[in-house]
């Protein structure tokens, strides 16, 4: 046994050694590019980032993102790269460590002469066989620590895609109820303009109204009626959309009772944009994407260098099946290989490697310059978005007004009925338009909070 000792502090010895001289990739800084110290509008803001969406009240919304959390097939994907992930990085670090294999082998031989029995052996061996490569130059760390941050980039790939689905979902569900409130709208003003196409006909039938004044009014009646179907369409499309998001097929199991618009979000904290750096999944998976290529160019460095194996095999035999064992052979050994001619192909690795961390350099810095336009972006279309849902307000109050004045003035015989159907055309477009404003806010803010990296909820955190 004093050989399996010296085997096993020879390989002690090596492995520390090996320790002191790997080729580990340079250190990097978070920040590839300087950032600006702030962003272009206010900033300031109070709301929190987690579970954002819960802000805007709505328990159905709530059960819809933690449904699509569960069912969601492409959250299903990304958990199942993960698992992938995580298991090469298992796989790989298994080459830190030496592998153990064992055989046990029974046989037995019978020899007959004219149906009489001349012998009967049996034997018996049993192999137990270690080997281990020395990681003179850091190439199986490399290796396990390239898999290891592929693993994290892997992991943040799964907060990424469950910002993404919150904000789909959420967008989604505006929708609906943006098309649904501007329904209720339509079907109001088809209902007002009923209203007076009755009017008209009765003051037609006592000589107090044209056939033009009817005409006109059934053309509004029929502008009003004509932007109902496209309405209707838009609901089942979002219906549809909200499905497939939940992963099911069945589009009459989502159940949506809410019909209104809910109030807009407060503005969250936006911090500096410096913060993206750490808060935004897609910009730590580009980041540890780049230190996985870094690694792997280690890996491609230290193979062009020679390698070193050391081996040990011990062999027990007998000549029955009885556990007295008895010869012993064990055997110790080393390989020592280096590579002398392979026609450039591995300085072409390395060479690869380098182009694929250049790659992912200019990846990361764009991953980075996104984030903050997608900030940027953002702020600038809630700030434009509520001066014009403020403008509208005032225009359509506006409107009214002289939409009253119109038909007070038609009824004093003032003007002709023209005047009154343009201007309740502008007021019933206007309040269309004032929906769909309302909606494309919540759509902006929904962007805001996906561009600060919220929404990926606590199981993914």
């Amino acid at each position: 046994m004093s050989e399996l000792r010296i085997f096993f502090f020879l390989v002690v010895a090596m492995a520390l050694i090996s320790g002191c001289t790997a080729l580990s990739p340079p250190k990097r800084s978070l920040h590839p590019i300087a950032l600006p110290s702030g962003y272009a509008l206010n900033t300031n803001g109070t709301a929190p980032l987690r579970a954002w969406w819960e802000a805007l009240n709505s328990p159905e919304l709530n059960r819809l993102v933690d449904t699509a959390f569960e069912e969601n097939l492409d959250i299903r994907s990304s958990w199942a790269r993960l698992r992938q992930a995580r298991a090469a990085a298992v796989k790989s670090r298994a080459g830190l460590f030496p592998a153990v294999d064992t055989g046990l082998e029974a046989s037995q031989t019978r020899t007959y002469r004219d149906y009489d029995l001349l012998a009967d052996t049996k034997s018996s061996s049993l192999d137990l066989a270690a080997s281990f490569e020395l990681d003179l130059w850091g190439r199986v760390r490399s290796g396990y620590r390239a898999d290891q941050l592929s693993a994290l980039a892997a992991h943040e790939d799964v907060r990424a895609a469950a910002i993404s689905l919150t904000g789909e979902v959420v967008d989604t569900w505006v929708e609906l109820l943006a098309a649904r409130q501007e329904m209720q709208v339509v079907q109001d003003q088809i209902h007002t303009n009923e209203m007076l196409l009755k009017i008209q006909t009765t003051r037609f039938e006592n000589g107090m109204a044209s056939a033009l004044d009817i005409t006109q009014q059934q053309e509004l009646l029929a502008n009003s009626r004509s932007a109902l179907p496209p309405l209707q369409a838009r609901e089942r499309v979002a219906v549809n959309k909200l499905a497939v998001l939940l992963g099911q097929s069945d589009v009459h199991s989502i159940s949506i009772r809410q019909h209104e618009l809910p109030q807009p979000m407060p503005r969250p904290k936006t911090g500096v944009p410096a913060d993206l750096l750490m808060s935004r999944p897609d910009v730590r998976a580009a980041y540890y994407q780049l230190r996985a290529a870094d690694f792997e160019v280690s890996v491609a460095r230290a193979d062009r260098l020679p390698s070193l194996s050391l081996s040990a095999r011990t062999a027990i035999s007998s000549d029955d099946f009885s556990l007295a064992w008895g010869d012993w052979l064990t055997r110790l050994g080393t390989n020592f290989s280096a590579p002398l001619f392979d026609a450039g192909a591995r300085k072409a690795e390395v060479e690869r490697t380098r182009a694929v961390v250049d790659e992912r350099l200019a990846e990361y810095t764009a991953t980075v310059l996104e984030a903050i336009r997608e900030v940027q972006d953002a702020l600038a279309n809630i700030s434009g978005q509520e001066d014009r849902i403020a403008g509208l307000e005032d225009e359509l109050r506006a409107a009214k007004q002289a939409r009253d004045q119109a038909r007070l003035r038609y009824l004093k015989g003032q003007s002709d009925y023209l005047n009154f159907v343009t201007q309740q055309r502008s007021v019933q477009t206007l309040q269309r338009n004032l929906v769909a404003a309302r909606a494309d806010l919540l759509s902006f803010q929904v962007a805001l909070y996906r561009a600060l990296g919220g929404g990926g909820g606590q199981e993914y955190s």
